[in-house]
């Protein structure tokens, strides 16, 4: 009832007139059209659709303080596969995400239930992708800024994690900086406290580097949890032009090296990814996906399409 109520309160703050807070409301989001086929070793493939709409709204209360919310929808065709909710049914409409974003000097505050990536390849946490209840969205603090050279994410707060304990809480830190030209290295220390499990700590180190038009990513992240406890993420992108862009990433993610990870927990492969944007507003994508499952012999491919309209 609390959370419920904190949505209404925040979505009734953002589209509120402009006349009673002498500030227009800004209005972003995007229409994505997706499907994927997936064939399996050891199940019955599959294939699938879903549909998403994402709003976004702002308004501004002051020079330095705004209100945000988020209204999401997504529903599925096909065999019902590639959810981005807690699937209790093949369809969900919410307010999702609501707070306030505070802005002084070079810090930025983002207060309030709003999703969260931490690493620089989002091996540790990652949110965005997500819609509703029990996915992980942060109920907390993200403050980003710099100190001298070094930037900083500063993460605090509590997730409502998949395994349904309203409990868990994650604290970070990631700082990076740039010691050459086109190098940037950095570093996270996390800890994650799970209701249902034991709680565990986090280090990370990453790097990116830039040449020409390709960019390369490593990213490696242990837990102190007694075994299967790494991840690492390898990747390469190549922007042909400024519309067409070709990824390659190799992962490893064993099964306590993460809280809520992109990568695929518990499995190791490659993704292959092409990416063309028509316009300022319209993009394809196409991603192949070649995993095995760790310690097992089961594998999969999913081939994915998404077409997706940017407001």
């Amino acid at each position: 009832m609390k959370k419920t109520a904190a949505a209404a309160i925040a979505a009734a703050l953002v589209l509120t007139t402009s006349a009673a807070f002498a500030a227009p409301v800004e209005f972003d989001g995007d229409v994505k059209a997706h499907y994927r086929w997936q064939t399996y070793n050891y199940q019955a493939d599959e294939d699938g659709g879903k549909f998403t709409v994402r709003l976004n709204a702002k308004m501004e209360l002051d020079k330095n303080l705004s209100v945000y919310a988020r209204f999401a929808a997504q529903t599925l065709s096909g065999d019902h596969i590639g959810a981005d909710f807690n699937k209790s049914s093949n369809s969900i409409a919410t307010i999702d995400q609501y707070g306030f974003i505070y802005n002084n000097a070079d810090w930025s505050y983002k207060i309030g239930r709003q999703p969260v990536a931490i690493t620089a390849a989002a091996s540790l946490l990652s949110s965005g992708a997500y819609i509703g209840e029990d996915m992980d969205f942060l109920n907390g603090i993200v403050a980003t800024g710099k100190s001298g050279v070094t930037s900083l994410q500063v993460v605090a707060g509590g997730v409502d994690h998949y395994t349904g304990s309203k409990d868990d809480s994650v604290y970070s830190i990631h700082a990076s900086y740039s010691p050459a030209k086109n190098w940037t290295v950095g570093g996270t220390l996390a800890s994650f406290n799970q209701k249902a499990v034991s709680d565990r700590n986090f280090w990370g180190l990453d790097a990116a580097y830039t040449t020409g038009k390709a960019s390369f990513l490593v990213d490696f992240l242990k837990s102190n949890a007694s075994a299967n406890d790494t991840a690492r993420v390898f990747g390469v992108d190549y922007a042909f032009d400024d519309k067409n862009t070709l990824s390659v990433y190799n992962h490893k993610t064993e099964v306590n090296a993460d809280i809520l990870t992109d990568w695929d927990k518990g499995e190791k492969g490659f993704y292959y990814i092409y990416n063309h944007n028509f316009d300022k507003t319209t993009s394809f994508n196409l991603m192949y996906k070649d995993n095995k499952v760790l310690n097992s012999t089961d594998e999969y491919d999913s081939l994915r399409t998404t077409v997706t309209y940017k407001f």
